[in-house]
């Protein structure tokens, strides 16, 4: 059983938040202080029991903190909780799951990312503005949109799946939407890139996979590509490199697995 401690986030202050997912396995939210004061708390509204609960996933440099929780139905929703300990929930307008991402899914302005499944199973991404405003985000015949990440500009990188594979994805504040592709990961499996966290500069960082597995890539503001892959990474299903997030200098953090399917980190930096 994953019973213990998970940490998803930490902000420039080093306050970080996460999950207690106790001996009855219910997920109890909790923050810690630099000196090591540690506050837990549970959202009202979440369930009691087993896989059940409130689970904190991301943090901004005011403290405040979104991210989901289990009702005594087992649905998910949203919830933004401010330093003070003010809770408020949300579910995007026809959500019958809304999940806020890890790590990097609320910016200094309190704009919130996340994804959110509607009656008819259809994935949709979303961008919820602090006056409690809610945009659904749809890529191009798109039948799966996630949302993964939100910089301080307002900006918004993920990924979708049509037809032909999955593919990243840009939206800038204004709304527009890029869609792209990493080079060179030909047709065989269908093509696959997969962006997970956007830096304040605009920088894109995520994998794509190819017969060989797991890749990393960092695409520049100016949607240029650098792929890489960690020294020792397996090759084959499953195996490979996968980026998290990347901070101020593009630099890249994340995980690989090997042969043995065993799981190392990584930090990846850029003209190496």
């Amino acid at each position: 059983m994953d019973q213990g401690t998970f940490v998803f986030s930490v902000n420039d202050l080093g306050v970080t938040t996460g999950t207690v997912q106790d001996g009855n396995n219910l997920f109890h939210g909790f923050i810690r202080h630099p000196g090591g004061l540690i506050l837990t708390f549970d959202l009202p509204q979440a369930g009691t029991g087993a896989y059940q609960g409130t689970e904190p996933l991301s943090i901004n440099f005011e403290g405040t903190i979104a991210g989901s929780y289990i009702d005594a139905a087992n649905t998910y929703h949203g919830f933004v909780r401010s330093l003070r300990g003010d809770v408020t929930s949300f579910d995007p307008s026809g959500s019958v799951y809304t999940f806020v991402c890890e790590e990097t899914c609320i910016n200094p302005q309190d704009q919130i990312t996340g994804f959110y499944q509607d009656s008819s199973g259809m994935i949709h991404g979303f961008l919820r503005n602090p006056d409690g405003d809610i945009i659904t985000i749809d890529g191009p015949d798109a039948a799966l949109t996630i949302a993964a990440s939100i910089n301080a500009e307002g900006a918004i990188t993920g990924y979708n799946q049509d037809s032909s594979g999955y593919h990243g994805f840009l939206r800038t504040h204004h709304g527009n939407m890029t869609s792209f592709n990493a080079p060179g990961i030909g047709m065989a499996p269908p093509p696959s890139t997969i962006a997970f966290s956007i830096n304040a500069f605009g920088a894109i960082t995520g994998e794509f996979l190819d017969a060989n597995g797991m890749h990393g890539f960092s695409r520049s503001p100016e949607g240029t590509f650098v792929t890489f892959d960690a020294p020792g990474a397996g090759t084959g299903p499953g195996l490979g490199t996968r980026p998290s997030t990347d901070n101020l200098e593009s630099a890249v953090a994340g995980w690989w697995g090997d042969e043995t399917t065993l799981n190392h980190g990584f930090v990846w930096l850029p003209g190496n």
